[in-house]
């Protein structure tokens, strides 16, 4: 499956019980019998986003460098270095709603390049970069299920990514929460 980073929206006072304690703390307030701290039972959290696979481009360092680590102690957050937890609040939505831009724009002008590659003509190119779109759009674009209030949409597409981190950014109440990014 492979390693996929998030962002999950948490309650601000959670973060506050927890970002100071040691292991041995959340072993013994949070660990399971074997005292196994599991990462998503730690602090009640919702997932609002999932951006899957970010190893082969720098958004997640661009996104880690808006945030801080969750926990104060290094020992707690190498506890974690699974998940590597980050509190990247509005800073890091901000900045992950840029390189969604940024990535946007770059395929629309490599859309355009003139140089052309295995033969393909640019005319070629634009077919099937449309024809691309037609099969999200027939496989349903929209994600109707209202038990996901932050989920929008339902492709892969940075185009429309932006929308939905644009709409994450708008419906959270930041006096209250804060977004965590982890990936696992």
């Amino acid at each position: 499956m492979g390693h996929r980073h998030y962002f999950y929206k948490v309650k601000k006072d959670d973060v506050e019980k927890i970002k100071l304690k040691t292991v041995e703390e959340l072993e013994k307030d949070y660990g399971d019998d074997e005292g196994y701290i599991d990462m998503h039972e730690l602090i009640k959290q919702e997932k609002v986003y999932g951006f899957g696979k970010l190893y082969w481009c720098d958004t997640a360092e661009r996104i880690y460098k808006k945030g801080k680590p969750l926990f104060f102690k290094q020992e707690t957050m190498d506890y974690f270095s699974d998940y590597v937890p980050f509190v990247v609040g509005k800073d890091g939505l901000l900045e992950a709603i840029k390189v969604y831009e940024d990535k946007t724009l770059k395929q629309y002008n490599n859309l355009l390049d003139e140089k052309i590659e295995d033969g393909e003509t640019l005319e070629q190119r634009l077919v099937n970069d449309v024809k691309s779109k037609i099969g999200w759009i027939a496989d349903g674009m929209a994600d109707v299920d209202i038990d996901k209030k932050f989920s929008i949409n339902k492709t892969w597409l940075y185009e429309y990514g932006v929308f939905e981190l644009t709409h994450i950014l708008k419906t959270i109440n930041w006096e209250k929460d804060i977004l965590l990014f982890y990936g696992w």
